[in-house]
């Protein structure tokens, strides 16, 4: 069962930073930029992991882990089971009143609703196209 399952957030405008809520998850969480990717500390974990495994003398390798690191944040429920999302990382993703939440599997994307919509839009292919393609047996 994905640790996500069952999971809550809501994130909304309140004073000058944005809050979520997180509901039935316990332990810490990891926002990475990459939209906004909110991980639960042991998926986290694993991606750690899996980036350990990276070559530190590929100059790409590098730059990735650097870049990476240097834009995520640990970051811990408050006493109301809030999140607080660091300024820099609201600006990086161009939140500001509104979000667009995305539960995907291991991880919970936070998007600029405008965002999503272009991003959504500028799709060369159909939903049922990609799906007929990805979801299509081995043969």
């Amino acid at each position: 069962m994905s640790p996500l399952l069952g999971a809550f957030l809501v994130l909304a405008g309140v004073g000058t930073g944005v809050y979520g809520t997180l509901v039935g998850l316990g332990g810490g969480f990891v926002l990475i930029p990459l939209l906004l990717f909110l991980y639960p500390q042991d998926e986290w974990n694993r991606l750690e992991d899996s980036i350990r495994n990276l070559s530190p003398s590929n100059p790409q390798h590098r730059f990735f882990v650097r870049t990476l690191l240097q834009w995520s944040s640990d970051c811990q429920l408050d006493s109301q089971a809030r999140i607080s999302i660091p300024q820099d990382l609201q600006k990086f993703a161009g939140i500001e009143n509104e979000v667009l939440i995305l539960g995907v599997l291991e991880r919970i994307e936070i998007w600029n609703p405008r965002t999503y919509e272009e991003y959504m839009n500028n799709q060369p292919a159909t939903y049922e196209t990609v799906a007929e393609s990805v979801l299509k047996p081995n043969v």
